[in-house]
């Protein structure tokens, strides 16, 4: 929690879920100066992690043969429609999809941790 002139506000939560983006210790560290952070290395499990967490925004790690790439961001999209959405390693065809279903901002393998850092930061501030 965060106290601001004696008003308690709540720190932002953010899931970041994918094979490779939820071991950048890096990243992690960086959005954890200024936010809660999850992490989830199996996306087939993402489901249970907004239903039972607060979940603000979401570093999304899709891998271009995982199943139901779509189908996982639709699902976020319908259940959880406040949630922010920043795509990692998709195809071109995947983003223009993703970017229809609502997601904010895409970013292609190798991305800069410090470029996602602002780019979070931005989304959320």
């Amino acid at each position: 929690m965060i106290c601001l002139l004696g008003k308690t506000m709540r720190k932002y939560c953010i899931l970041v879920s994918g094979p490779l983006v939820s071991n950048d210790k890096e990243l992690i560290r960086a959005l954890g100066k200024t936010a809660v952070v999850l992490t989830n290395s199996d996306n087939k499990k993402i489901k249970s992690i907004f239903t039972a967490s607060n979940v603000d925004l979401t570093i999304l790690e899709l891998s271009k043969g995982e199943s139901n790439e779509v189908e996982i961001i639709k699902c976020i999209k319908t259940r959880f429609q406040d949630v922010i959405i920043i795509l990692i390693n998709g195809d071109r065809e995947l983003f223009v999809k993703a970017f229809n279903l609502g997601v904010k901002d895409a970013f292609r393998k190798p991305y800069r941790w410090p470029m996602l850092v602002e780019r979070v930061n931005a989304l959320l501030g």
